[in-house]
């Protein structure tokens, strides 16, 4: 097996992180952070769980159908529902807003304030 693999994170999430008892961690990524290619090389040490946790080979079709991939704007306004739901006071501001650092290590990139606000105000015109 190739040593450059890049694997996908599971059908239906943007990343996924792995652990190992060794102290190692890795998070695969559908869009690769740093070189903004399709999923993240992972090292053969974590091929075995990363593949149980159904991460698949990039370029390789599933079974599933996907669907198109998501634009940052949705991808914030479902981190901005999931850390409200939550309901959690460390990550909630005194006005009931998320915190802006709540909402982007829920989607896993750095969300801007300006982002942040058009989601919020996305958020709010759902509600009515």
């Amino acid at each position: 097996m190739s040593d450059d693999i890049r694997l996908n994170p599971p059908y239906g999430t943007n990343l996924h992180s792995l652990v190992s008892l060794s102290g190692h961690s890795l998070c695969i990524h559908r869009t690769h952070p740093i070189d903004g290619l399709a999923g993240t090389p992972v090292p053969v040490k974590f091929r075995k769980d990363a593949f149980s946790a159904g991460c698949t080979v990039v370029g390789v079709d599933v079974d599933e159908e996907e669907e198109a991939p998501k634009t940052k704007a949705e991808l914030i306004l479902e981190a901005l529902e999931a850390v409200i739901s939550r309901d959690t006071k460390e990550e909630i501001e005194a006005s009931g807003r998320p915190t802006l650092e709540a909402v982007s290590k829920q989607v896993g990139f750095t969300v801007t304030k300006p982002q942040l606000e058009k989601a919020f105000a996305v958020f709010e015109k759902s509600l009515a």
